[in-house]
């Protein structure tokens, strides 16, 4: 009976790991020395469905932690002592990364967050969130609508 590299325990967490975080199966293939076939057929077994899922569970309960600790290393960077270089160097990290993940700081990716809204295209059909992601964008680019550009009119005027 022949064996696949996915069959090795490691091996399989690994990919379990890395489908629970939303890497490409491509990728996550290239990475461990299998097609994107196989790992498809692996990640569609109901067994590896169910562990793919627990560990997303993990990952999503670990999310207000993770929220803290940046909290907590970008509020830092104002005290911590000049010579402390290890600790500011993780603030300033993390501020960029909460300024990249928001849409606020200008960079060559869009931010996540704010592709997936747009993606679900729920901001067309959800006027709650339409007017949260045109309050957010006239507060970041401070612009006003182009002539003739369509504006959304409702009970608070976007």
């Amino acid at each position: 009976m022949k064996h696949s590299k996915l069959d090795v325990p490691a091996t399989r967490q690994k990919v379990v790991r890395e489908l629970a975080t939303g890497k490409s199966q491509r990728a996550i293939g290239e990475e461990v020395g299998v097609s994107q076939a196989q790992v498809s057929r692996f990640a569609s077994r109901e067994d590896v469905r169910n562990l793919i899922d627990a560990e997303a569970m993990r990952l999503v309960e670990a999310v207000p932690d993770a929220v803290a600790n940046m909290q907590t290393l970008v509020r830092e960077l104002l005290t911590l002592p000049k010579k402390d270089h290890k600790n500011r160097e993780l603030s300033y990290r993390a501020t960029v990364k909460v300024l990249e993940a928001s849409g606020i700081l200008n960079t060559p990716n869009a931010s996540p967050t704010i592709v997936n809204i747009v993606q679900q295209n729920n901001i067309n059909t959800d006027p709650q969130l339409r007017r949260v992601v045109s309050k957010l964008l006239e507060k970041l680019t401070g612009s006003m609508p182009e002539p003739g550009e369509t504006v959304y009119d409702d009970e608070d005027g976007y």
